[in-house]
């Protein structure tokens, strides 16, 4: 940015950014271009090409992103402002953050307090929701070295399980009440264990938690029902 960079090249083991994870979903396809909302959105969720961070700053600077990989070839994702106009079809990606701690307050517990207790100690949750009179936060311990042994202090209080929190991604992605219906009915019929654990959305995102061994068959079905 002091050089008034237009773009920046970022090299790693892949030749762009994906509309999913290759391992979990072989038929993913490379994006040739994405744009900054979308992009951050999925490195927040789980795409381990960019970092949030390094997206939130080319987007506050106006620099462009050229993702490649360090192998040399011809495939990139260019990741920058507005799509191409000749750019008529929505992106879609899938993103799945794994694993996470997922805590559920026991019963006839003081959620507030609870809550206070966690935020108290520094710690950020990725999600918070209320069941009733439940409260549920899934926490990641990456970047948070405190989390283990807050948990081990905590764990009287909550009822945890390891979990995988699973994503589409795209802009106005749950503005189709029908497609999104689709999304519900595959996810739960793609979660043998039980069914999802919870549900939630924004304008962006629409994020199902899982166990985290039915993490990979989420995506594929995810990838299956919107034709990836």
């Amino acid at each position: 940015a002091a050089l008034d960079a237009e773009a920046c090249e970022i090299y790693s083991d892949v030749d762009g950014v994906y509309n999913a994870d290759p391992r979990a979903v072989p038929e993913a396809s490379r994006l040739d271009v994405v744009d900054f909302e979308t992009m951050l959105e999925m490195a927040r969720f789980g795409a381990k090409v960019l970092h949030a961070e390094a997206v939130e700053f080319a987007r506050s600077r106006g620099i462009a992103l050229l993702a490649r990989a360090t192998r040399g070839g011809t495939g990139q994702t260019l990741v920058r402002k507005d799509l191409p106009p000749e750019s008529d079809t929505p992106i879609c990606a899938i993103a799945c953050l794994s694993p996470l701690h997922w805590l559920t307050s026991l019963p006839g517990s003081n959620t507030q307090a609870l809550l206070d207790s966690v935020l108290q100690a520094g710690i950020s949750p990725v999600f918070s929701c209320q069941f009733q009179e439940q409260l549920a936060l899934a926490i990641n311990d990456e970047d948070q070295p405190d989390v283990q042994e807050w948990l081990q202090d905590a764990i009287q209080d909550w009822s945890v399980q390891e979990v995988a929190a699973v994503s589409v991604i795209g802009h106005d992605i749950a503005a189709n009440p029908q497609r999104l219906r689709k999304l519900q009915s595959v996810m739960t019929s793609a979660i043998k264990k039980n069914n999802p654990l919870a549900f939630l959305q924004s304008s962006m995102r629409c994020t199902w938690i899982v166990p985290v061994e039915e993490a990979v068959e989420a995506q594929r079905a995810l990838a299956g029902a919107l034709e990836l």
